[in-house]
């Protein structure tokens, strides 16, 4: 576990986090670099046998000194935007080592791929396809590319999760992209070079990646059956984490024993994208009781953390355990965590099992790493928190809280007449 209880006090290893919150305040995110280092090498050695390229998913926490760090430890990245892959490039991320899926590239996006050199851009539909191969001879180079074909499996995820059913927007159907492939093997323009596929996250079964393998090996064999020969399957990411004592989860272990077996004979480069599964229970969102209240029946416990800081809770009904700095062992009852936003949806947790709470007392909103600082907004005016890393019991400040003054950065007032 990245973070325990250690005689009475909440720890990243053995640093209290209390000493975090007092030296940065809250809201603030606090990362266990040591736990992400573990995972990451978790993957490498459950897929030795395969050596993937593993695309860390961007989206899931753009940090530059975590992108850093990750790619010391020999990953690649996955982006889904022209701005993910400046963060990539400015924290030292290659070029060749990038993917770009996304439905909605812009040309300016797709012109930067292409002039940098990406491993391949992952094109989502025949429109996209045209406007690729167009920026290609503008540029006078060839784009290496994929297409992500959408398998129509279903994850058995949150609905907002699942990238590869029927009526989701991500990809080519799989009935239309034999057509296509041989339409971009014939473009003068572009270079196929892989097929990428993804079919959700939080995935918490061993079923759909098995569906997904087959699917991968029967579409290759009928890729090469009508002359297209790949050099890269990209089967994207997934992996669910357990946000509760009692999920189960499929393991980095077992992950690699099923994508070993079911893949392993294909002479193709393999691709992964992790993302959460490499930083969601590697991260915390520390904050502080600001009020405690009873309206009527209800308990609230009033949080400087909010909606703005962790949205999960409020968009996917994403469960976040929230502990106490100091440990208690004292009796439970139901309270709803909520923040100061000006919103009913501003919680973080609802009729949670809860023990009293001191006003001014720090608590940690757990499973926090991923999709957590990445989503944050700067609604109702509130600076977005600091980040921190933690490793070898030290901390690091990687992204300092802003002020009031970032707030208006950018801005310009106009006197525009009123009459």
């Amino acid at each position: 576990m990245a973070f325990v209880y250690k005689h009475g006090e909440f720890c990243c290893g053995d640093l209290p986090l209390t000493t975090i919150a007092e030296a940065c305040g809250t809201p603030t995110f606090v990362y266990d670099f040591d736990a992400i280092r573990r995972q990451v090498q978790a993957l490498q050695q459950s897929l030795s046998e395969l050596s993937p390229l593993i695309a860390f998913a961007v989206k899931s926490n753009a940090n530059l000194t975590l992108l850093r760090f990750l790619a010391n430890l020999g990953c690649g990245f996955d982006i889904v935007s022209g701005g993910e892959f400046y963060r990539v490039l400015q924290a030292g991320g290659e070029a060749n080592r990038v993917v770009f899926p996304g439905v909605g590239k812009r040309r300016d996006e797709i012109r930067d791929a292409v002039d940098q050199g990406v491993l391949m851009l992952a094109v989502e539909s025949g429109e996209e396809l045209a406007a690729v191969a167009e920026v290609a001879k503008q540029l006078k180079k060839k784009a290496a590319i994929s297409l992500r074909i959408n398998p129509e499996i279903d994850a058995k995820t949150h609905p907002y999760l699942a990238t590869s059913l029927r009526e989701s927007k991500f990809g080519v159907a799989h009935t239309e992209g034999l057509q296509l492939f041989k339409q971009a093997a014939d473009s003068p323009h572009l270079e196929v070079v892989g097929m990428s596929v993804h079919i959700g996250t939080q995935v918490f079964t061993e079923q759909p990646f098995v569906e997904l393998c087959n699917f991968c090996k029967d579409y290759h064999e009928r890729l090469k059956a009508n002359g297209v020969v790949l050099r890269y399957l990209d089967i994207g990411g997934g992996l669910g984490i357990a946000h509760k004592a009692e999920d189960e989860t499929v393991t980095p272990q077992r992950y690699g024993e099923i994508i070993s077996q079911y893949l392993g004979e294909l002479d193709l480069q393999l691709i992964i994208e992790p993302g959460r599964s490499v930083v969601g229970n590697a991260g915390v969102l520390l904050s502080s009781v600001l009020y405690r209240k009873q309206n009527f029946d209800k308990r609230f416990v009033v949080l400087d953390a909010s909606m703005g800081e962790l949205i999960r809770p409020s968009l996917y009904g994403a469960y976040h355990e929230i502990l106490p700095l100091k440990e208690k062992r004292a009796a439970l009852s139901p309270a709803d965590w909520v923040g100061p936003i000006c919103e009913s949806a501003d919680f973080l947790a609802k009729a949670r099992p809860s023990p009293e709470v001191a006003q001014g007392e720090q608590v940690a909103l757990l499973s926090a790493g991923a999709y957590g600082f990445v989503m944050a907004s700067n609604y109702c005016g509130r600076p977005r928190p600091a980040e921190v890393a933690v490793m070898d019991g030290k901390w690091y400040l990687i992204r300092k809280r802003e002020s009031y003054e970032d707030l208006i950065r950018g801005e310009e007032i106009v006197d525009l007449p009123i009459n």
